[in-house]
């Protein structure tokens, strides 16, 4: 008779379970010793040991600070600091300068509603847009000429037009084509057509160009030929090279121009400090000129 009654409970008490605890009582317990990294979608960022979670709160413990409730949707990313480099790589935020080089562009693409600002030793300035996931245009002007004046014709600004577009051919392989027209006004016009193919990841890839040069509406008879690359060293910094060889004149002689120095980025802010060299600047200078420049990323 016992042992029926007793059957008899346990079968009620698996049919009935208990009331559900709520989301607040449903917190998944993580070891103290856990340290994470925790950056938020506005910037913020915080490194502390994970108390405890659940499916909207998580609840971290701050060295100064003390405990801290954050809601999971305002977080970006969390990365152990204990964690292998190839797992803190995958965590990186993506290349916001995979389009381009230090000057010259790659064939990636910018995507629709994508754009920047680029600054070259605060005189030059350069504005670039996707107007189309595979098609953006820019433009730009220097400050000398643009609030300066020259000779008798007053007013005569150098302005520059640019067009870009690329596609995605395989994984590791993009192929673009544009151009860039500069002009003065009233005084000349120059530019040059070119092809672009890119090998590699939006982190780590080789670009190789070949363009035709115009001069007043005149093409040179030889290509310009540009190879770069750029390496991501860490989750902020670059090496970045681009290098120019350009035709002299009709009988196949060539000069050669290269530059190297690194990237400095962020999520929308990047500067470059590289230096450019050619066998007559080493002998003045051996490491090259200074080249400078920063980026401001805008739109998406």
């Amino acid at each position: 008779m016992k042992t029926r009654i007793l059957t008899l409970i346990i079968t009620v008490l698996m049919l009935f379970p208990g009331p559900k605890l709520s989301a607040q009582e449903q917190e998944i317990q993580t070891p103290d010793t856990s340290q994470y990294k925790i950056e938020l979608l506005d910037g913020t960022r915080l490194t502390g040991k994970i108390l405890s979670q659940n499916d909207s709160i998580l609840v971290i413990k701050l060295r100064d600070l003390g405990e801290l409730k954050i809601r999971k949707d305002k977080i970006d990313k969390m990365i152990p600091l204990d964690a292998s480099l190839e797992i803190k790589k995958s965590l990186w935020f993506k290349n916001p300068n995979a389009t381009r080089l230090l000057f010259a562009p790659t064939a990636i693409p910018l995507r629709k509603g994508e754009g920047y600002y680029q600054n070259i030793y605060i005189v030059g300035n350069m504005f670039n847009y996707g107007v189309m996931d595979n098609l953006s245009i820019g433009g730009g002007f220097d400050f000398i000429s643009m609030f300066g004046r020259f000779g008798d014709d007053g007013w005569n600004p150098i302005l520059n037009f640019n067009a870009k577009t690329g596609f995605k051919i395989s994984d590791n392989f993009h192929a673009g084509a544009g151009g860039l027209y500069i002009a003065q006004v009233n005084e000349f016009s120059a530019g040059i057509l070119y092809g672009l193919g890119t090998v590699g990841s939006y982190n780590n890839n080789f670009t190789t160009g070949l363009g035709w040069g115009f001069v007043d509406g005149t093409f040179e008879q030889k290509p310009f030929i540009m190879l770069g690359g750029m390496a991501r060293c860490s989750e902020k910094i670059w090496f970045v090279s681009e290098n120019w060889i350009t035709p002299l004149d009709a009988d196949g002689k060539y000069y050669v121009v290269v530059s190297y120095g690194v990237r400095f980025s962020g999520k929308r802010m990047s500067v470059d400090l590289a230096f450019i060299n050619s066998k007559d600047i080493i002998d003045e200078i051996i490491i090259g000129i200074p080249y400078v420049d920063f980026v401001i990323k805008f739109g998406k």
